[in-house]
């Protein structure tokens, strides 16, 4: 008898990496994951599909651009590295990395 494996129809934000996985999965039960958009606390875009992360976004987007805009920026402030710092410390080959293809 053969085993076959299928993967799931779809893309997820994790691209389904078991480390990605379980590493958000305990951010989460320790309450750690940052809300990525006012109204979705306890909400991890890390552990969803990309539907799923669209349709959030849909239902739970402010109806001020404004506020969407001060909120994504305080949220990038706080929550991502510089883009240098996070060029130097993507992995050989990554498409954001110093050798990689975007905006080069």
């Amino acid at each position: 008898m053969t085993s076959l494996r299928l993967m799931g129809y779809g893309s997820n934000q994790s691209d389904n990496d078991p480390d990605v996985l379980e590493r958000e999965k305990q951010k989460n039960l320790r309450g750690e994951n940052p809300v990525h958009m006012p109204g979705v606390e306890g909400w991890n875009e890390n552990l969803a599909s990309e539907s799923e992360a669209s349709v959030k976004a849909e239902r739970h987007a402010p109806d001020n651009i404004k506020e969407l805009q001060e909120f994504t920026l305080d949220y990038l402030t706080k929550n991502e590295p510089p883009a240098e710092e996070a060029r130097a410390q993507a992995p050989p080959g990554d498409k954001y990395g110093p050798d990689g293809g975007i905006g080069h």
